[in-house]
Protein backbone atom coordinates (compact mmCIF):
# COMPACT_ATOMS: atom_id res chain seq x y z
CA UNK A 1 0.00 0.00 0.00
CA UNK A 2 1.58 3.50 -0.71
CA UNK A 3 0.36 6.72 1.00
CA UNK A 4 -3.48 5.83 0.54
CA UNK A 5 -3.74 3.20 3.13
CA UNK A 6 -6.36 4.28 5.39
CA UNK A 7 -6.48 0.72 7.06
CA UNK A 8 -4.84 2.47 10.20
CA UNK A 9 -7.51 5.34 9.87
CA UNK A 10 -10.35 2.75 10.05
CA UNK A 11 -8.99 1.09 12.82
CA UNK A 12 -8.52 4.04 14.71
CA UNK A 13 -12.44 4.92 13.80
CA UNK A 14 -13.61 1.26 14.38
CA UNK A 15 -11.86 1.50 18.65
CA UNK A 16 -13.57 5.62 18.89
CA UNK A 17 -17.01 3.96 17.81
CA UNK A 18 -16.14 0.55 19.96
CA UNK A 19 -15.47 3.31 23.00
CA UNK A 20 -18.61 5.22 22.05
CA UNK A 21 -20.89 1.83 22.40
CA UNK A 22 -19.45 1.16 25.92
CA UNK A 23 -20.15 4.78 27.35
CA UNK A 24 -24.25 3.61 26.27
CA UNK A 25 -23.76 0.57 29.14
CA UNK A 26 -25.64 1.44 32.15
CA UNK A 27 -22.59 -0.31 34.10
CA UNK A 28 -19.72 1.74 32.45
CA UNK A 29 -19.16 3.90 34.76
CA UNK A 30 -19.14 1.58 37.80
CA UNK A 31 -16.82 -1.09 36.16
CA UNK A 32 -14.00 0.10 38.61
CA UNK A 33 -17.02 0.55 41.91
CA UNK A 34 -17.23 -2.40 43.80
CA UNK A 35 -21.52 -2.86 44.04
CA UNK A 36 -23.02 -2.45 48.03
CA UNK A 37 -26.33 -3.68 48.01
CA UNK A 38 -28.14 -1.98 50.74
CA UNK A 39 -31.80 -1.56 51.94
CA UNK A 40 -32.98 1.64 50.40
CA UNK A 41 -35.36 4.41 51.71
CA UNK A 42 -36.72 6.35 48.88
CA UNK A 43 -38.71 9.61 49.81
CA UNK A 44 -41.54 9.10 48.94
CA UNK A 45 -42.54 13.10 47.78
CA UNK A 46 -46.16 12.44 47.27
CA UNK A 47 -47.04 11.19 50.59
CA UNK A 48 -44.63 13.70 52.53
CA UNK A 49 -44.85 16.85 53.79
CA UNK A 50 -41.70 18.51 52.81
CA UNK A 51 -40.75 22.11 53.60
CA UNK A 52 -42.84 24.48 51.70
CA UNK A 53 -40.04 27.18 51.29
CA UNK A 54 -37.35 24.83 50.42
CA UNK A 55 -39.39 21.33 49.05
CA UNK A 56 -37.00 19.70 51.77
CA UNK A 57 -37.79 17.33 54.21
CA UNK A 58 -37.77 18.01 58.30
CA UNK A 59 -35.44 16.08 59.83
CA UNK A 60 -37.58 13.75 61.91
CA UNK A 61 -37.78 10.04 61.81
CA UNK A 62 -39.90 9.46 65.08
CA UNK A 63 -43.96 8.61 65.86
CA UNK A 64 -44.55 12.12 64.45
CA UNK A 65 -42.62 12.11 61.36
CA UNK A 66 -44.14 14.18 58.00
CA UNK A 67 -41.82 11.41 56.23
CA UNK A 68 -43.21 8.79 54.37
CA UNK A 69 -40.76 6.08 52.48
CA UNK A 70 -40.35 3.81 49.47
CA UNK A 71 -38.11 0.84 50.99
CA UNK A 72 -36.02 -1.13 47.93
CA UNK A 73 -34.52 -4.26 48.76
CA UNK A 74 -30.75 -5.17 47.19
CA UNK A 75 -30.48 -2.14 45.88
CA UNK A 76 -27.28 -1.75 44.34
CA UNK A 77 -24.75 1.56 45.13
CA UNK A 78 -21.57 1.81 43.66
CA UNK A 79 -18.15 3.64 45.04
CA UNK A 80 -19.12 2.78 48.93
CA UNK A 81 -16.12 0.53 49.92
CA UNK A 82 -14.73 3.49 51.45
CA UNK A 83 -15.77 6.13 53.52
CA UNK A 84 -13.69 9.27 54.28
CA UNK A 85 -13.44 10.34 57.99
CA UNK A 86 -12.33 13.67 58.81
CA UNK A 87 -9.82 14.09 61.75
CA UNK A 88 -9.70 17.43 63.85
CA UNK A 89 -7.51 18.49 66.93
CA UNK A 90 -9.54 19.17 69.62
CA UNK A 91 -9.23 20.11 73.28
CA UNK A 92 -8.45 16.36 74.03
CA UNK A 93 -5.96 15.64 70.61
CA UNK A 94 -7.34 14.38 67.58
CA UNK A 95 -11.03 13.77 67.45
CA UNK A 96 -13.00 11.92 64.53
CA UNK A 97 -15.60 14.05 62.49
CA UNK A 98 -18.56 12.70 60.58
CA UNK A 99 -18.12 9.71 58.14
CA UNK A 100 -19.12 10.66 55.04
CA UNK A 101 -18.12 9.66 51.29
CA UNK A 102 -20.01 9.93 47.82
CA UNK A 103 -21.99 6.76 46.25
CA UNK A 104 -23.27 6.45 42.35
CA UNK A 105 -26.74 4.48 41.61
CA UNK A 106 -27.10 3.09 38.26
CA UNK A 107 -29.54 4.66 35.73
CA UNK A 108 -33.42 3.79 35.34
CA UNK A 109 -33.44 2.77 38.76
CA UNK A 110 -35.08 5.25 41.31
CA UNK A 111 -35.01 8.89 41.19
CA UNK A 112 -33.06 9.40 45.16
CA UNK A 113 -33.59 12.64 47.33
CA UNK A 114 -31.83 14.60 49.83
CA UNK A 115 -33.09 13.19 53.24
CA UNK A 116 -32.94 9.30 51.70
CA UNK A 117 -31.80 6.93 54.16
CA UNK A 118 -29.82 3.41 53.49
CA UNK A 119 -28.62 0.50 55.97
CA UNK A 120 -25.85 -1.39 55.03
CA UNK A 121 -26.11 -4.38 57.28
CA UNK A 122 -22.52 -5.66 58.56
CA UNK A 123 -21.92 -9.00 60.43
CA UNK A 124 -22.32 -7.07 63.73
CA UNK A 125 -24.24 -4.03 63.14
CA UNK A 126 -26.36 -1.98 61.22
CA UNK A 127 -24.64 1.05 59.37
CA UNK A 128 -27.87 3.73 59.10
CA UNK A 129 -26.80 6.68 56.11
CA UNK A 130 -28.13 9.62 55.46
CA UNK A 131 -28.42 11.08 51.65
CA UNK A 132 -27.10 15.18 51.85
CA UNK A 133 -27.30 15.97 48.44
CA UNK A 134 -28.10 14.03 45.36
CA UNK A 135 -26.65 15.59 41.81
CA UNK A 136 -27.08 13.43 38.29
CA UNK A 137 -25.42 13.58 34.91
CA UNK A 138 -26.54 11.78 31.37
CA UNK A 139 -25.33 9.71 29.26
CA UNK A 140 -24.93 10.30 25.55
CA UNK A 141 -28.16 7.52 25.27
CA UNK A 142 -30.21 9.84 27.86
CA UNK A 143 -30.04 7.34 30.32
CA UNK A 144 -29.68 9.64 34.06
CA UNK A 145 -27.07 8.42 36.52
CA UNK A 146 -27.15 9.60 39.97
CA UNK A 147 -24.03 10.55 42.32
CA UNK A 148 -25.08 10.73 45.87
CA UNK A 149 -23.20 12.35 49.00
CA UNK A 150 -24.13 10.96 51.86
CA UNK A 151 -22.90 10.79 56.00
CA UNK A 152 -23.43 8.22 58.63
CA UNK A 153 -26.71 8.77 60.76
CA UNK A 154 -26.38 6.92 63.27
CA UNK A 155 -24.06 3.24 64.14
CA UNK A 156 -25.74 -0.17 65.43
CA UNK A 157 -29.19 1.74 64.48
CA UNK A 158 -32.52 0.60 65.37
CA UNK A 159 -34.28 0.54 61.51
CA UNK A 160 -37.71 -0.14 63.55
CA UNK A 161 -38.61 3.17 63.63
CA UNK A 162 -37.61 4.30 60.01
CA UNK A 163 -39.60 1.03 59.01
CA UNK A 164 -43.01 2.51 60.30
CA UNK A 165 -42.72 5.37 57.78
CA UNK A 166 -42.60 2.80 54.95
CA UNK A 167 -45.57 2.91 52.52
CA UNK A 168 -44.72 1.26 49.84
CA UNK A 169 -42.08 -1.81 49.28
CA UNK A 170 -39.73 -2.41 45.86
CA UNK A 171 -37.54 -5.37 45.35
CA UNK A 172 -34.01 -4.39 43.06
CA UNK A 173 -33.07 -7.01 40.24
CA UNK A 174 -30.01 -5.67 38.74
CA UNK A 175 -29.99 -8.19 35.88
CA UNK A 176 -33.25 -6.22 34.07
CA UNK A 177 -30.77 -2.52 33.98
CA UNK A 178 -30.55 -1.12 31.00
CA UNK A 179 -33.21 -3.43 29.40
CA UNK A 180 -37.20 -3.22 28.82
CA UNK A 181 -38.10 -4.36 32.01
CA UNK A 182 -37.95 -2.10 35.37
CA UNK A 183 -35.13 -2.80 37.53
CA UNK A 184 -37.19 -1.93 40.81
CA UNK A 185 -40.47 -3.30 40.72
CA UNK A 186 -42.96 -3.78 44.07
CA UNK A 187 -42.22 -6.27 46.37
CA UNK A 188 -45.60 -8.45 45.86
CA UNK A 189 -45.27 -8.32 41.75
CA UNK A 190 -41.65 -9.65 42.51
CA UNK A 191 -42.39 -12.61 44.58
CA UNK A 192 -45.29 -13.15 42.14
CA UNK A 193 -42.96 -12.92 39.74
CA UNK A 194 -40.22 -15.19 41.19
CA UNK A 195 -42.98 -17.88 42.15
CA UNK A 196 -44.60 -17.70 38.35
CA UNK A 197 -40.25 -18.36 37.22
CA UNK A 198 -39.49 -21.34 39.30
CA UNK A 199 -42.57 -22.74 37.80
CA UNK A 200 -41.63 -21.75 34.41
CA UNK A 201 -38.30 -23.30 34.89
CA UNK A 202 -39.71 -26.62 36.55
CA UNK A 203 -42.55 -26.92 33.16
CA UNK A 204 -39.37 -26.44 30.91
CA UNK A 205 -37.10 -29.14 32.61
CA UNK A 206 -40.41 -31.63 32.96
CA UNK A 207 -41.34 -30.85 28.81
CA UNK A 208 -37.76 -31.58 27.65
CA UNK A 209 -37.61 -34.71 29.74
CA UNK A 210 -41.30 -36.34 28.91
CA UNK A 211 -40.85 -35.28 24.85
CA UNK A 212 -37.57 -34.57 23.85
CA UNK A 213 -37.05 -36.86 21.24
CA UNK A 214 -33.01 -37.30 21.31
CA UNK A 215 -32.84 -39.94 18.18
CA UNK A 216 -34.90 -36.68 16.03
CA UNK A 217 -33.37 -33.90 18.21
CA UNK A 218 -37.15 -32.52 18.43
CA UNK A 219 -40.03 -33.11 20.53
CA UNK A 220 -42.46 -35.84 19.61
CA UNK A 221 -45.46 -37.78 21.73
CA UNK A 222 -46.93 -41.39 20.94
CA UNK A 223 -50.48 -41.67 20.82
CA UNK A 224 -50.59 -44.00 23.27
CA UNK A 225 -54.75 -45.24 22.95
CA UNK A 226 -54.24 -45.50 19.25
CA UNK A 227 -51.27 -47.98 19.72
CA UNK A 228 -52.95 -50.09 21.96
CA UNK A 229 -56.16 -49.98 20.22
CA UNK A 230 -54.20 -51.46 16.65
CA UNK A 231 -51.66 -53.75 18.51
CA UNK A 232 -48.96 -51.87 16.74
CA UNK A 233 -45.60 -50.73 17.65
CA UNK A 234 -45.34 -47.38 18.94
CA UNK A 235 -45.21 -44.74 16.43
CA UNK A 236 -44.33 -41.02 17.01
CA UNK A 237 -46.05 -38.03 16.13
CA UNK A 238 -44.55 -34.99 15.41
CA UNK A 239 -46.45 -31.43 15.22
CA UNK A 240 -44.74 -28.75 12.95
CA UNK A 241 -47.30 -26.37 14.04
CA UNK A 242 -46.06 -26.30 17.86
CA UNK A 243 -43.09 -26.44 16.88
CA UNK A 244 -43.25 -22.72 15.17
CA UNK A 245 -45.09 -21.47 18.19
CA UNK A 246 -42.20 -22.71 20.76
CA UNK A 247 -39.11 -21.75 17.84
CA UNK A 248 -41.17 -17.83 17.48
CA UNK A 249 -41.68 -17.29 21.49
CA UNK A 250 -39.00 -19.30 22.53
CA UNK A 251 -40.24 -21.32 24.87
CA UNK A 252 -37.59 -23.22 25.79
CA UNK A 253 -35.11 -20.15 26.74
CA UNK A 254 -33.90 -20.48 30.14
CA UNK A 255 -34.75 -23.68 30.86
CA UNK A 256 -32.53 -23.51 34.22
CA UNK A 257 -30.94 -26.47 32.83
CA UNK A 258 -27.65 -24.15 31.58
CA UNK A 259 -27.11 -26.49 28.32
CA UNK A 260 -27.73 -24.54 24.63
CA UNK A 261 -30.71 -26.11 23.29
CA UNK A 262 -31.27 -25.29 19.73
CA UNK A 263 -34.81 -25.72 18.58
CA UNK A 264 -35.59 -26.02 14.86
CA UNK A 265 -38.08 -27.64 12.05
CA UNK A 266 -37.07 -31.14 11.11
CA UNK A 267 -39.41 -31.12 7.87
CA UNK A 268 -41.04 -29.17 5.10
CA UNK A 269 -43.68 -26.79 5.67
CA UNK A 270 -45.61 -26.08 2.78
CA UNK A 271 -47.19 -22.71 1.05
CA UNK A 272 -50.43 -22.99 3.08
CA UNK A 273 -48.67 -24.02 6.30
CA UNK A 274 -48.01 -19.45 7.92
CA UNK A 275 -52.20 -19.55 6.38
CA UNK A 276 -53.28 -22.52 8.32
CA UNK A 277 -51.41 -21.01 11.52
CA UNK A 278 -53.34 -17.97 11.60
CA UNK A 279 -56.26 -20.51 12.44
CA UNK A 280 -54.80 -22.47 15.03
CA UNK A 281 -55.30 -22.30 18.88
CA UNK A 282 -51.69 -21.54 18.75
CA UNK A 283 -52.08 -18.25 16.96
CA UNK A 284 -55.06 -17.47 19.41
CA UNK A 285 -52.82 -17.76 22.43
CA UNK A 286 -49.93 -15.75 21.12
CA UNK A 287 -52.50 -12.79 19.98
CA UNK A 288 -54.91 -13.31 23.08
CA UNK A 289 -57.71 -13.03 20.35
CA UNK A 290 -61.01 -14.46 22.18
CA UNK A 291 -62.71 -13.65 19.49
CA UNK A 292 -61.07 -16.89 17.94
CA UNK A 293 -62.42 -19.48 20.53
CA UNK A 294 -64.88 -20.68 18.00
CA UNK A 295 -63.33 -21.21 15.48
CA UNK A 296 -59.75 -22.25 15.83
CA UNK A 297 -58.64 -25.24 14.30
CA UNK A 298 -58.19 -27.42 17.58
CA UNK A 299 -58.18 -31.08 15.97
CA UNK A 300 -55.98 -32.21 13.03
CA UNK A 301 -54.85 -35.45 10.83
CA UNK A 302 -51.72 -37.08 10.60
CA UNK A 303 -49.50 -38.24 7.49
CA UNK A 304 -46.60 -40.53 7.70
CA UNK A 305 -43.30 -38.47 7.12
CA UNK A 306 -41.61 -40.50 3.70
CA UNK A 307 -39.13 -37.67 2.51
CA UNK A 308 -35.90 -39.21 2.49
CA UNK A 309 -33.93 -36.07 3.12
CA UNK A 310 -35.14 -35.59 6.45
CA UNK A 311 -34.11 -36.88 10.22
CA UNK A 312 -36.88 -39.09 10.82
CA UNK A 313 -36.33 -41.49 7.77
CA UNK A 314 -33.24 -42.41 9.68
CA UNK A 315 -35.07 -44.11 11.81
CA UNK A 316 -36.90 -47.52 12.07
CA UNK A 317 -39.55 -46.22 13.94
CA UNK A 318 -42.22 -44.49 12.02
CA UNK A 319 -43.31 -41.03 12.54
CA UNK A 320 -46.25 -38.89 11.79
CA UNK A 321 -46.92 -35.07 10.79
CA UNK A 322 -50.12 -33.18 12.42
CA UNK A 323 -51.52 -31.34 9.04
CA UNK A 324 -54.01 -29.51 10.67
CA UNK A 325 -56.32 -29.87 8.15
CA UNK A 326 -60.17 -30.10 8.52
CA UNK A 327 -61.25 -33.16 6.24
CA UNK A 328 -59.12 -36.36 5.94
CA UNK A 329 -56.29 -36.73 3.38
CA UNK A 330 -55.25 -39.53 1.77
CA UNK A 331 -52.60 -41.18 3.26
CA UNK A 332 -53.90 -40.50 6.49
CA UNK A 333 -53.59 -43.05 9.75
CA UNK A 334 -55.51 -41.19 11.98
CA UNK A 335 -57.59 -38.31 11.82
CA UNK A 336 -59.08 -35.96 14.48
CA UNK A 337 -56.47 -36.35 16.74
CA UNK A 338 -57.63 -33.29 19.39
CA UNK A 339 -54.86 -31.11 20.27
CA UNK A 340 -56.31 -29.45 23.27
CA UNK A 341 -59.54 -30.51 25.29
CA UNK A 342 -62.79 -28.76 23.80
CA UNK A 343 -63.75 -27.89 26.99
CA UNK A 344 -60.93 -25.44 27.49
CA UNK A 345 -62.06 -22.79 24.39
CA UNK A 346 -65.78 -22.96 26.68
CA UNK A 347 -63.62 -22.28 29.90
CA UNK A 348 -62.08 -19.98 28.12
CA UNK A 349 -65.27 -18.14 26.89
CA UNK A 350 -66.98 -18.49 29.84
CA UNK A 351 -63.90 -17.46 32.20
CA UNK A 352 -64.47 -20.40 34.30
CA UNK A 353 -61.92 -20.90 37.04
CA UNK A 354 -61.95 -24.09 39.13
CA UNK A 355 -60.72 -24.79 42.66
CA UNK A 356 -57.11 -25.62 43.16
CA UNK A 357 -58.18 -29.39 44.09
CA UNK A 358 -60.16 -30.41 41.41
CA UNK A 359 -58.64 -31.87 38.40
CA UNK A 360 -59.34 -28.97 35.33
CA UNK A 361 -57.85 -26.75 37.60
CA UNK A 362 -54.58 -27.05 35.60
CA UNK A 363 -56.29 -24.83 32.94
CA UNK A 364 -56.93 -22.06 35.08
CA UNK A 365 -53.57 -20.17 34.16
CA UNK A 366 -54.50 -20.22 30.51
CA UNK A 367 -58.08 -19.09 31.10
CA UNK A 368 -56.81 -15.99 33.46
CA UNK A 369 -54.09 -15.11 30.94
CA UNK A 370 -56.51 -15.26 28.08
CA UNK A 371 -59.11 -13.01 30.15
CA UNK A 372 -56.58 -10.69 31.74
CA UNK A 373 -57.65 -12.04 35.06
CA UNK A 374 -54.34 -11.83 37.97
CA UNK A 375 -52.92 -14.86 39.26
CA UNK A 376 -53.20 -16.45 42.47
CA UNK A 377 -50.86 -18.61 44.60
CA UNK A 378 -53.92 -21.10 43.68
CA UNK A 379 -53.52 -21.22 40.35
CA UNK A 380 -49.69 -22.79 40.09
CA UNK A 381 -50.08 -25.69 42.93
CA UNK A 382 -52.01 -27.36 40.07
CA UNK A 383 -49.52 -27.04 37.98
CA UNK A 384 -46.68 -28.13 40.27
CA UNK A 385 -48.89 -31.47 40.66
CA UNK A 386 -47.25 -32.33 37.11
CA UNK A 387 -44.46 -35.34 37.10
CA UNK A 388 -43.56 -37.92 35.06
CA UNK A 389 -46.57 -39.84 34.68
CA UNK A 390 -48.19 -36.88 32.52
CA UNK A 391 -46.34 -38.01 29.39
CA UNK A 392 -49.90 -38.65 27.35
CA UNK A 393 -50.16 -36.60 24.24
CA UNK A 394 -52.30 -33.98 25.73
CA UNK A 395 -49.52 -32.38 28.10
CA UNK A 396 -47.56 -32.64 24.67
CA UNK A 397 -50.10 -29.67 23.65
CA UNK A 398 -50.68 -28.54 26.55
CA UNK A 399 -47.41 -27.69 28.77
CA UNK A 400 -46.20 -25.60 26.19
CA UNK A 401 -49.55 -23.21 26.14
CA UNK A 402 -48.99 -22.92 29.93
CA UNK A 403 -45.33 -21.76 29.66
CA UNK A 404 -46.09 -19.00 27.23
CA UNK A 405 -49.03 -17.90 30.04
CA UNK A 406 -46.39 -17.94 32.35
CA UNK A 407 -43.55 -16.51 30.80
CA UNK A 408 -46.08 -13.59 29.42
CA UNK A 409 -47.51 -13.00 33.18
CA UNK A 410 -43.59 -12.65 34.47
CA UNK A 411 -42.50 -9.96 31.73
CA UNK A 412 -46.04 -8.29 32.23
CA UNK A 413 -45.24 -7.78 36.29
CA UNK A 414 -41.66 -6.99 35.21
CA UNK A 415 -42.75 -4.30 32.58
Amino acid sequence: MGLTNINHQKITNSMIKVQESLLKNPYYLFNDKKATPVTYFNLNTTKSTLDEALSIPYKNLGEDSPLRFNIIHDLYIYGIDRAAMSLENGEFGLESGEISGDAYILPDTINPYPGDYFIIDMIKQKYLFRVIDVSSDTFNNGANYWKLSYKLDRLDADDSAIKKLVVEEFKFNSSTVGSNYKSVVKKTKWDLASTLDDLSVMLKVFYRSLFFNEFVQTYTCIRLYFVCKCNQISDYFYDPYLIDFMIKNKIMENSGEGNYHYLSHKTMRDYEFPIRYTRTIWRMIETKNIDMVDNCIIRSGATLIDDPGCIFNTRFERYYQLNYLAEPIFGEVLHDIPIVDQNLLIYIKNKTIFKATEENAIYNIIVKYMNDMEYTIDDIAPLERINENFNSDIYYFLIPILIYCVDSKIKELLS
